[in-house]
């Protein structure tokens, strides 16, 4: 329960984040003036700045799942831990009723 609590709480930022990223502007299809070779040169070097920062982004997007999936490892292996204790526990109580020695 706690795994499945946590992936939740971590996918919900990314999810929010993904919605806040602004849509890519598109060019008018509005019949204006031919644009100016100097236009067309800024308008590329703003679409080429906007094409290097999604690249980075797009490297740099595996981070965010690395704390998400190390908390849910932790999650799972607490839980694990915890039942394992629990068991050994249940194991020496009964060793002891019986009159073994000591188990550990």
């Amino acid at each position: 329960m706690e795994y499945s609590n946590i992936l939740l709480t971590g996918c919900v930022p990314l999810l929010l984040a993904a919605c806040a990223a602004s849509p890519p502007q598109r060019l008018s299809n509005v019949a204006a003036a031919p644009p100016t070779c100097a236009q067309i040169a800024a308008s590329r070097a703003g679409i080429e700045e906007q094409r290097q920062e999604a690249l980075e982004e797009q490297a740099n997007a595996w981070k965010a799942l690395v704390p998400l999936v190390a908390a849910a490892k932790l999650a799972q292996s607490s839980a694990d831990l915890r039942a394992a204790e629990h068991r050994l526990a249940e194991l020496d109580s009964r060793a002891r009723r019986i009159g073994c020695g000591t188990a550990g």
